[in-house]
């Protein structure tokens, strides 16, 4: 099952594939030596030593060659390897878009491309295999790294006062006593009586 899971994170298939990427893991198992045992289980059935040069990744890109294209049409297109078939030579191909899998012998693979643009998928279904071996359930794991909260801070204008001079500000001498002295007319208006004795003796009384 080490293989399985393996073969689903680094492959960019459904989760659905699950059961064929077993199938593929135990082909390969099947031509390889153990410590179990001095020949593979292929020579055993086979009488020939297996052919390695046939394995490839899984999950890979490829470009399949179309069967009897059309003068317009295209002569390949982007399929995914995802296993080999049973009784004959060649490979499976998954295509995304009309979601089918065919055998093909001839395709080119984009294995190199894939290594170093690849990443793993699939980690739910992983964690699920594994919750069935172990018995235990998947864990959910919480990534934290964009939890920080960010505090923003706003910033006040300030309101600046205007800068005032320091000097004294003096009248001119020729303002000075404007609206302070008053001149005495000669023969002027004499002022009121302020009592009532004032105004017995005022001259304009018997009038």
């Amino acid at each position: 099952m080490e293989m399985v899971r393996s073969m689903m994170s680094y492959s960019r298939l459904p989760d659905s594939f699950w059961g064929l990427a077993l199938e593929t893991a135990s082909y390969i198992l099947n031509m390889v030596l153990s410590k179990s045992i001095d020949t593979t289980p292929y020579e055993m059935w086979k009488g020939r030593k297996p052919n390695f040069s046939q394995f490839r990744v899984c999950g890979s890109s490829a470009h399949v060659l179309v069967q009897e294209p059309g003068k317009l049409e295209k002569r390949s297109e982007a399929r995914v390897f995802v296993g080999y078939p049973k009784g004959t030579e060649g490979g499976l191909f998954y295509s995304p878009e009309d979601q089918k899998v065919i055998v093909s012998t001839n395709a080119r693979f984009l294995e190199e491309d894939y290594i170093m643009n690849h990443k793993p998928t699939s980690r739910i279904v992983l964690e699920e295999l594994r919750g069935e071996i172990d018995g235990s359930p998947p864990s959910a794991q919480v990534d934290t790294s964009h939890n920080t909260a960010t505090r923003h801070t706003e910033s006040v204008p300030v309101q600046t006062v205007p800068r005032r001079s320091g000097r004294v500000s003096h009248l001119p001498d020729r303002w000075i006593g404007l609206g302070e002295s008053s001149d005495s007319v000669p023969g002027g208006l004499e002022s009121d009586p302020r009592t009532y004795d004032e105004t017995l003796q005022d001259k304009d009384a018997d009038s």
